[in-house]
């Protein structure tokens, strides 16, 4: 892979994404690319599938070469041959009803046979973990095995070249070791990858590339020369949410230990939830009190129902068995549901408008909040959450970590009384996801109950 004087711009921006880029990945070479917010990675990243130009709207100006071809002169099934990619948004790569069809599909693209391709496909699942949900549909898997699941296909392909934009972003602790102890066993296959756990990237890492706030490259080294440098930055950020109650769900199904009651915000009492009289429980029986003025952290492997407990605690979903209470500082229940702001795993699940600024214009309409202050509020979460830059972008096309910020912007418009936020620190860089942090310990402090579901 090569990239010679990249610069790509996007219709209706006056700045390019990304300028002047030049790099080489050699054969079974790996490559992180890293930045900060918004610098550009995913746009290269997609210049290295073929995406762009192909299918992104986007102007490209320069040479991109996969295994000694021009891109350019590429389809995107040719080069889905060479180049295997996985996307920051899991969800964008799946169309089967099945898990096991799923990766079938993939190498069937490939024209294999139908013994290959079933041999294939049953040993990839069995490598990532997902052979007893193989008959399940991708639809109601969690986030992470949803990855895990994108992952298995564009392994299975075996390509050339992996392309991987935040690969374990939605995997639980233990799942990103695994995956990336099988990306350090690959065979002459180059990868150039994007990841924020600097920690996991530099462990594979044979160089590293840095691009600045302007998409340009301004650091190509071996990852020897920069690993403390890199490691010593990224130290100097919690990586945790700052949680006065951690809650862990230890797997699918099981249940948690019963907690106090006393003084409570938001009590959930046994619940039970199961998405069909027959179906195995995801919650079995949880018990938990989160206050106000705290932030509980909900914990727990990929599967394990923390997405669940989320929006059985917005009352998205009803218990089957159990419930779900807001109580008042005496312990009593109030006559009053709480002011909500919800943040789903998804950021693109809560757009709505066409610009940066009218999502949050519409959250505080919402609110009640009086036109003559809308204004106001709303230039103040674009400058807390970092998007003062971005306020007449369409949502689509921010970068991932700037839809995450805005959908938890959103989630804060008004100052809601609880705030339930799932993987909030998605895609952030150390200087974003220190201010993720602030925001939520502020929240927080102010008043709020806030639960937040990480890994």
């Amino acid at each position: 892979m090569r990239f010679s004087e990249i610069t790509i711009r996007y219709p209706e921006r006056t700045n390019p994404a990304v300028q002047h880029f030049s790099g080489e990945i050699a054969p079974g070479e790996c490559v992180a690319l890293v930045g900060p917010s918004g610098a550009g990675k995913s746009t290269v990243l997609a210049a290295a599938s073929g995406i762009i130009p192909h299918s992104i709207p986007a102007e490209m100006n320069g040479v991109v070469e996969v295994c000694g071809t021009v891109t350019s002169l590429m389809s995107v099934p040719e080069m889905s041959s060479s180049v295997g990619t996985v996307l920051q948004d899991p969800d964008a790569q799946i169309v089967t009803g099945r898990v096991l069809d799923e990766v079938c599909f993939a190498l069937e693209n490939q024209l294999l046979d139908t013994e290959t391709v079933d041999r294939r496909a049953r040993a990839t699942l069995t490598r990532f973990g997902l052979t007893e949900i193989e008959e399940q549909h991708p639809g109601i898997l969690s986030g992470g095995q949803r990855q895990r699941l994108v992952l298995a296909c564009v392994t299975a392909m075996r390509p050339r070249l992996l392309v991987l934009d935040e690969p374990t972003a939605n995997l639980d602790p233990e799942a990103a070791a695994d995956f990336y102890e099988m990306l350090s066993q690959r065979d002459q296959q180059g990868v150039l990858l994007v990841e924020h756990n600097l920690d996991l990237a530099l462990s594979i890492a044979d160089r590293i590339w840095e691009l600045d706030a302007t998409g340009r490259l301004v650091r190509d080294e071996p990852v020897t020369q920069t690993t403390l440098r890199a490691r010593t930055h990224r130290n100097g950020v919690t990586s945790k949410i700052d949680a006065e109650t951690e809650v862990s769900i230890p797997s699918l199904g099981m249940s948690s230990p019963g907690l106090s009651r006393a003084s409570g915000a938001l009590i959930l009492n046994q619940v039970t939830w199961k998405p069909d009289r027959k179906a195995t429980p995801v919650v079995r029986e949880l018990s938990l009190n989160a206050r106000r003025g705290e932030v509980t952290a909900l914990t727990g492997e990929n599967g394990a129902g923390k997405s669940t407990v989320l929006r059985l605690m917005a009352r998205l979903l009803r218990p089957s068995g159990g419930s779900v209470s807001w109580h008042s500082d005496n312990g009593r229940a109030a006559g009053t549901k709480p002011t909500l702001g919800f943040v789903f795993q998804n950021p693109e699940h809560q757009f709505l408008g066409h610009s940066v600024r009218g999502e949050l214009r519409h959250a505080l309409s919402l609110r009640g909040m009086p036109r003559r202050q809308i204004r106001l509020e709303v230039d103040a979460l674009l400058e807390r959450f970092g998007l003062s830059g971005y306020a007449d972008r369409n949502p689509f096309l921010l970068s991932g970590g700037q839809k995450r910020r805005l959908s938890v912007a959103i989630a804060f418009a008004g100052r809601p009384e609880l705030l339930l936020l799932d993987e909030p620190s998605y895609g952030q860089d150390p200087n974003n996801l220190t201010l993720l942090l602030s925001e939520i310990r502020a929240a927080a402090d102010s008043g709020a109950t806030v639960v937040v579901s990480t890994h």
